[in-house]
């Protein structure tokens, strides 16, 4: 009963990204803390108060690695989507 309930709490989706200065604003808008996901990013060529990192001077894959270190351990499914990926939803995703 206990590891079902706690299934029942977890949200489905993390959505992941690596942005050079911040995030693209239509995916935090997405994404972000929202019931069945959430949004978390890392930078690498300026801080930004909301990122999980600061990563400069290094790689894609690094950074990516990185990211995925980070975050919680607690979500279904984790999606990488590229900061200057643009989505064309076809119903609202909340």
């Amino acid at each position: 009963d206990r590891k079902m309930a706690k299934r029942i709490m977890r949200k489905r989706l993390c959505v992941l990204q690596v942005a050079p200065e911040f995030p693209n604003q239509d995916h935090v808008e997405y994404f972000k803390d929202k019931e069945p996901c959430d949004f978390y990013f890392v930078t690498h060529d300026a801080e930004h108060e909301d990122a999980l990192k600061f990563c400069p001077d290094t790689k894609w894959a690094q950074t990516r690695d990185t990211l995925c270190e980070l975050v919680p351990k607690e979500y279904d499914y984790y999606a990488f989507i590229d900061y200057d990926y643009i989505l064309r939803p076809q119903r609202n995703l909340s």
